[in-house]
């Protein structure tokens, strides 16, 4: 219920947020990828929507999510709210820098945990066209998760379920709007 109510919350700052904008500031990016978490080296999925709020496009709200899951017992998977702000790079790139954070969930050896999460981005985006582009991203994730016990004969010990790490992330991203 909380998830649910979160998510809510969360779509309907976005879309204020967006209506209030000015018109020219409307062209939101929405970026589809790929990519691999560097801890036990996962591989997963990224989903955004950069919506541009001020400064003629320069600063940006990013809802996001991301999941990095492998054939291992580990999984990371994360969603938030990141700040991004974007400058011109040549004629047809931008690059980007912001953070941000949200809730994350880590996944190991059947124990999970759900926390709160921090990470920060620097990017690039390439236009291929008008509408679509080619972005490749690094995005520095940190879930505090809770604890796992976990036991081996007579001896227990309490793991840390946090996960700190690099992501390299890259893919496809459409501009909509105006």
């Amino acid at each position: 219920m909380k998830r649910t109510i979160g998510i809510a919350l969360l779509v309907c700052l976005v879309g204020v947020v967006f209506y209030a904008s000015p018109a020219s500031a409307r062209e939101a990016t929405i970026k589809l990828g790929g990519g691999v978490y560097f801890d036990e080296t996962l591989i997963g999925g990224n989903f955004q929507v950069d919506i541009p709020v001020a400064k003629e496009g320069k600063f940006n709200i990013s809802p996001f999510v991301d999941a990095y899951v492998s054939k291992s017992p580990f999984k990371v998977v994360g969603g938030g709210l990141n700040l991004l702000y974007k400058g011109q790079a040549g004629e047809s790139g931008k690059i980007y820098f912001g953070a941000g954070g949200g809730v994350g969930q880590v996944r190991f050896q059947g124990e999970s945990g759900t926390g709160a999460m921090a990470n920060a981005v620097l990017g690039a985006e390439f236009a291929a066209s008008e509408k679509i582009s080619i972005f490749i991203q690094g995005r520095l994730l940190a879930v505090f998760g809770g604890e796992a016990k976990v036991s081996s004969g007579i001896i227990t010990q309490t793991l840390p379920l946090d996960a700190r790490h690099f992501a390299l992330e890259g893919g496809i991203s459409f501009n909509v709007g105006n």
